[in-house]
Formats: structure tokens, C-alpha cells, sequence
């Protein structure tokens, strides 16, 4: 069973500090009025909304001893999973310090906003059915979403506006797609601050990323069976070791260490060592976050046997790499097109893939690595310290190319996975928007 929640007036007890009432100006109709509690309207509103929010639901679970892992939130919708006897006590205990602290619940004549204890529902625009252990998109939400995807794809500019409201849905829904690679272009089209009816020009990879929301959000229609969380990951992964030299110094290298030693080695264009600008135009000598996550494509696919099936840990000593990885996009189209790479590569080899990041030291596997990226393979024994056998790993050749031309992409990954499977065994992957391969 479950119960779904909503919070009314939340806002209206959350005080602003007297001196920070110069803040609170809104301005309605060409009337300015000075609101005394948060207004939901601000940027900071979100941060500063959650935690009362948090507290309130916490407090419900210490009140009814439910575990607080059988609850979730969203904002101010509180919702739990579990027997009819648990769902049943920790709504009673919710409704309880609600009244206490003085928030009206929202009633549950909407069930999409708020329903009582039941077996089928939605929660959060997405329907589900917990005796068929099914689910399906709300075809009313999918159908609004469905618009401004075909307005991507037919029209060749869209407003701002409407961007980032596809942009606010898509990342509502991409956890049960697995899509949040599947934004980077589409989030990076336009600026919060720009005007709502300013017009954004839809790109290819945007169109492209359009496609990719279609054909998901139409298989979201059918009703199909929840998923199993996936396990998480290995306390003993696969270690593998990427850093990137400055222009100038070498290239990019990987190591691993796990029976046989292997490593490889990319060395920098031209132009990228004399500091210039690619053929396209893109200036890859200053952007080390990008150099850094070519490393770590290099090190992924250096010895696809090592990693298939398993649980890997990729260290890194770039910090912005790390973040774009975590977030799935980057304001970079270039750290996005390797780090979405990097992703498709994981995925056709089934393989678990956290990337660390690590301060620089001097230990034997960074110093490797470090060793690596100069193109200083013969001294990689010495770097090492022992007599095991080392070889070098499997470079591929469209990463090359790629390198000597960069443009941004997300089908990067799709073609080393290609060139890939002529070597090892991969799983495959979904076929991708026919017009983008032509122009690929």
C-alpha cells in the first residue's frame, strides 16, 4: 500500500528576518509589495523550503517507528510505501505533527495531489499498480511533454520559455528512463535569466536528444513492470587510473593494475600542444576538465575484458570532471560529449562505473598514471615498482579522429562502442536518430 501527501501553506511559516524584508519585493500589476515570510518564487526558496519539510516528515517517522528509508519526498510531497498497518500508523502520525505545528493537508478529492492509503495510484505524474508491480506515465503529463518534443524536432527555433519547462519535465522523469545523460544539450540551450519569448535555435543534437525523449516516453505508456534497485557497487571494484598532461607535455594515460598491468596512451594533436584552436574551431588547450575525461575514456576502454560485468572506480584528480559526471550535463559541450562517452561505453560492457575524485599525490598508481599521460612508457616499470608483465591497451581509433576535430556530439560513444565490438563482445545498444547518423 501506499499514501501520498501534500502540504498546503508550507511557505507561510517559514519567517523572513525583518532585515531581510527588503528582499521580499515583488511587483503585480505594477504594484510593489513587500512579502514578511519566504516566497517560493526566489532562487534560494527550494533550498531553504526543504529542510522544515524534511523535519516534519522525520518527525512523523520517530512519532509512528517507521524507518525513514519506506518514505519519499519531493518538495512538499510526502509519501510512503509499505503494509496497510505501517501506512495506516505513519499517516495518523503525520496528520498528528502537521496539526501540531499548524499546516493544512491538502484533501484527497485529487488523487494525483493527495489520496488516501490504496494499492494503484499516481505518485509524481507517473502511475502505478502495486498488486500488477507495474507502472505508466500519465498520458495527460506524456502528451504535454510529447508537444514540445515534436515542436524540437518540426520547427527549427523555440522559445525559451518553452525550453525550460521541456527542460524541468525531462529532469522529473529521467531517473525511471535512465536519460539523465540524455539533457545535456537541451539544458544548455538557454540561460535562466533569459526572456521567456527569446528564441533558441534547435540544433541537431538538441533534435537528436528529442528523438531519444520520444521513442522513451512512448515505451513509458505501456504499462511495464517496476524495476529492482540496482545493487550497489562492489566493495572490492575494478581500479583504474586516468590523468591528462598540459599541452605541450604528452597526452592522455591510463594504467590498471589487477593481475596483468596494462596501460595506454593518447598523444595531443598538433594544434592542441601549439595552444590553437582545432579545425572546427573548438580550443581544447585550455580545457583541462575535457583532457581529463578523455583520460578516462581511454582508461574504460583500454582492456574491456577487465571491466565487463563488474564494478569499477575510476580516480581522477580533476574535480570538474567529476561533478559533470555526477550531474549527467555540463555547461561544456565538449566535457558532456566525452563524459556522455564515457557513459555508453559503461553501459554495452554492463559495467558499474563511479569516478572518484583524488587530490594529487605520489603513491605508485597516480605516479603511474602521471607516467602515462607524458608518453614515458618505457619508465612505466619503474613507476610501477615490481617485475610484473605489462602491456599496453586497446586505443580506439575513432577516439583519435575525434580528438583531432572535436564537435560536440552524443553519438561519440555510440561509434567507439561500433568499433569496439570488432574486438571484444559489447551488448547493444538502441538504434539512434537516422538523420544524426547520416550527418555523423
Amino acid at each position: 500500500m501506499f499514501y501520498l501527501a501534500d502540504r498546503n501553506f508550507l511557505l507561510q511559516h517559514i519567517p523572513v528576518r525583518p532585515e531581510d524584508h527588503c528582499l521580499q519585493v515583488i511587483s503585480i500589476g505594477g504594484k510593489y509589495f513587500q512579502e514578511r515570510t519566504l516566497t517560493f518564487g526566489c532562487s534560494s526558496s527550494p533550498s531553504l523550503y526543504d529542510n522544515p519539510a524534511e523535519i516534519i516528515l522525520v518527525l512523523a517517522c520517530i512519532s509512528s517507528t517507521t524507518p525513514r528509508h519506506y518514505c519519499m519526498r519531493q518538495l512538499d510531497d510526502a509519501m510512503i510505501i509499505a503494509s496497510l498497518i505501517r501506512v495506516k500508523s505513519w499517516y495518523e502520525a503525520y496528520e498528528r505533527v502537521c496539526k501540531i505545528i499548524g499546516i493544512r493537508l491538502a484533501g484527497v478529492e485529487c488523487p494525483a495531489k493527495a489520496c488516501a492509503p490504496a494499492s494503484s495510484g499516481q505518485l509524481l505524474g507517473i502511475n502505478v499498480d502495486l498488486f500488477l508491480w507495474t507502472w505508466t506515465l500519465d498520458e495527460v503529463k506524456a502528451n504535454k511533454i510529447f508537444f514540445l518534443l515534436f515542436k524540437i524536432l518540426q520547427c527549427e527555433e523555440i522559445s525559451s520559455g518553452e525550453m525550460s519547462k521541456l527542460s524541468g519535465k525531462l529532469t522529473h522523469y529521467s531517473p525511471i528512463f535512465k536519460g539523465k545523460w540524455e539533457r545535456g544539450f537541451i539544458i544548455h540551450s538557454f540561460s535562466p535569466s533569459d526572456p521567456k519569448d527569446k528564441m533558441i535555435r534547435t540544433t541537431l543534437n538538441i533534435k537528436s536528444q528529442a528523438a531519444w525523449w520520444v521513442r522513451c516516453l512512448g515505451a513509458g505508456l505501456k504499462h511495464t513492470p517496476i524495476p529492482l534497485p540496482w545493487t550497489p557497487a562492489s566493495a572490492d571494484p575494478v581500479l583504474l587510473y586516468a590523468d591528462a598532461a598540459g599541452p605541450g607535455h604528452g597526452g592522455a594515460g591510463a594504467i590498471a593494475f589487477e593481475n596483468m598491468v596494462t596501460a595506454a596512451f593518447v598523444p595531443w594533436p598538433e594544434y592542441l600542444n601549439r595552444g590553437r584552436a582545432a579545425p572546427s574551431g573548438a580550443m581544447m588547450s585550455t580545457n583541462m576538465t575535457t583532457l581529463e575525461a578523455i583520460a578516462g575514456l581511454l582508461a574504460l576502454t583500454m582492456d574491456p575484458d577487465r571491466v565487463r560485468n563488474k564494478s569499477v572506480c575510476l580516480t581522477t584528480d580533476n574535480v570538474a570532471f567529476t561533478y559533470a559526471w555526477a550531474a549527467g550535463h555540463s555547461r561544456d559541450p565538449y566535457t558532456y560529449t566525452v563524459c556522455k562517452a564515457i557513459e555508453t561505453v559503461a553501459r554495452s560492457l554492463n559495467t558499474r562505473l563511479e569516478i572518484r575524485h583524488q587530490r594529487r599525490c605520489s603513491d605508485i598508481p597516480t605516479t603511474a598514471a602521471d607516467t602515462m599521460s607524458r608518453g614515458k612508457v618505457t619508465d612505466i616499470f619503474e613507476a610501477v615498482g615490481t617485475s610484473s608483465p605489462c602491456r599496453l591497451g586497446w586505443v580506439s581509433r575513432t577516439l583519435c579522429r575525434w580528438l583531432r576535430d572535436p564537435k560536440p556530439t552524443r553519438l561519440l560513444g555510440n561509434k567507439i562502442v561500433s568499433e569496439l565490438a570488432t574486438v571484444t563482445s559489447v551488448l547493444s545498444l538502441e538504434v539512434e536518430w537516422e538523420d544524426e547518423l547520416n550527418a555523423w
